[in-house]
């Protein structure tokens, strides 16, 4: 007989067992609670003419309700659901799986947590994934400077859930986790020049935050995805034909690229290690609605709405690979749906341009003299060109990019940051102040 768990978390860990040793006498492989679940449901359905192979109806179950955090409150997220093992040997007749080949998928109504969701791109991604039918989403943020309520307030509130907590705090952490039928890991401290402030936050999110959730995810045996950046790869030079791939060498720069990079390498040896069924995205440089006015972009955008003159470090000639943060979204939402475990996916948009290109852009946008700019210090260490190369994802996945054309992107960005004012004006001036103190 294989219990059902109930209610009660000890149920669980009883039922973890008891259906663990039950999968590894019929099938010789000890799964994870999940994948045994579904293994030793194939194993029924194949031997009781059940129509679907592969289909568990073990894993039919309420899911036991969240704990309460003495952090915050966490709401149960009720519902069944029913799933297709993708990692036992009973997957499919004659076909063994594994973490390396397998092709996840989230359940028909999926139940998402997604850290850092009330930031700049987490945001985005939580738009795009209740767009999608019966998404459910819980957003984990910690609501740093950088993240706003704002960003979330106009979607549907029976679908989408705000939780106040920190990512590297377990307690925080666990019962969302064992919640939710996948983890997309937004939540990280990105602003290069905040990292050489100070490093001690980058260590912290980026670091301690990836092995809580790590910790999590291979516990209660949860998809996971982690979103990660192409600064971790180093620079290139600016004549150098070449591109970042998946198969290229890290070389982080910056405390911020460093903290990045050594959580890419924690997602990869839980993978390889533990068997975590995890995916990596490395994406160019975004831009778009509800990001920070300390990036560049948006800094530039405010300052020329406010009458005054765009700001470029150096001579302008750094070169960065620009996407629309709607595109990003729609990959990470590819990769997350189809994606291979344990698999790297390069994000890009095809958008290289110089700093100085693109502040004229701007400048011709707003109807402003390409002149209208003064350079100021450039930042400590600041790396020369990053470039992707996004074969794989467009190949293996078939996605594609709307914004293909940097400059009707930047058009829709110009015009949104025009319209909410009244977000991004009240940490502008602070902002400029800080970069004044640098000499910027």
């Amino acid at each position: 007989m294989i219990p059902r768990m109930g209610r009660d978390p000890r149920a669980r860990r009883r039922a973890d067992r008891a259906v663990g040793a039950r999968s590894a006498a019929l099938t010789g492989h000890r799964c994870t609670l999940r994948s045994a679940e579904r293994a030793v449901g194939a194993h029924l359905a194949a031997s009781s003419g059940h129509p679907t192979y592969g289909e568990c109806p073990v894993s039919d179950v309420r899911r036991a309700p969240a704990a309460r955090s003495a952090r915050h409150d966490v709401q149960h997220l009720p519902g069944r659901r029913r799933t297709t093992c993708t990692s036992c040997p009973l997957r499919a007749p004659g076909r063994a799986a594994s973490a390396r080949s397998a092709h996840p998928r989230v359940s028909r109504m999926p139940r998402l947590l997604v850290t850092g969701g009330a930031g700049f791109i987490g945001s985005a991604f939580v738009r795009h994934a209740v767009a999608q039918p019966d998404t459910h989403v819980t957003v984990l943020d910690r609501l740093t400077y950088a993240a706003t309520r704002e960003s979330l307030a106009d979607l549907p509130g029976d679908r989408v859930e705000l939780v106040v907590g920190d990512v590297a705090d377990p307690a925080a952490v666990d019962p969302l986790v064992e919640a939710a039928d996948a983890v997309v890991h937004f939540a990280a401290e990105s602003h290069n020049d905040n990292s050489l402030a100070d490093p001690s936050p980058f260590v912290t999110t980026n670091l301690v935050g990836t092995f809580t959730l790590l910790e999590s995810v291979r516990r209660h045996a949860t998809r996971y995805h982690h979103i990660s950046t192409d600064e971790v790869y180093g620079d290139l030079e600016l004549d150098d034909p070449e591109r970042f791939t998946e198969h290229t060498a890290y070389r982080p720069s910056s405390p911020y690229s460093a903290t990045k990079a050594g959580s890419d390498l924690l997602v990869r040896a839980w993978v390889r290690s533990f068997g975590v069924e995890a995916t990596i995205s490395n994406c160019s440089n975004n831009y778009g609605p509800w990001q920070h006015v300390e990036k560049f972009i948006p800094r530039q955008i405010t300052t020329l709405l406010d009458g005054g003159r765009a700001k470029v470090y150096g001579t302008g000639a750094n070169v960065r690979d620009w996407i629309h943060v709607d595109d990003h979204s729609s990959a990470v939402w590819e990769i997350l749906q189809r994606g291979r475990v344990g698999e790297t996916y390069l994000v890009g948009a095809d958008g290289e341009q110089d700093n100085l290109h693109v502040v004229r852009m701007l400048l011709a946008i707003l109807g402003r003299d390409e002149g209208d700019l003064e350079m100021v210090a450039d930042r400590a260490g600041h790396d020369l060109r990053y470039a992707i190369d996004p074969t794989k994802l467009r190949d293996e996945l078939g996605w594609r990019p709307r914004f293909s054309d940097l400059e009707a992107g930047l058009r829709d960005t110009v015009e949104w940051y025009a319209a909410h004012e009244d977000w991004w004006r009240p940490a502008k001036a602070a902002t400029e102040a800080a970069y004044a103190a640098r000499g910027q």
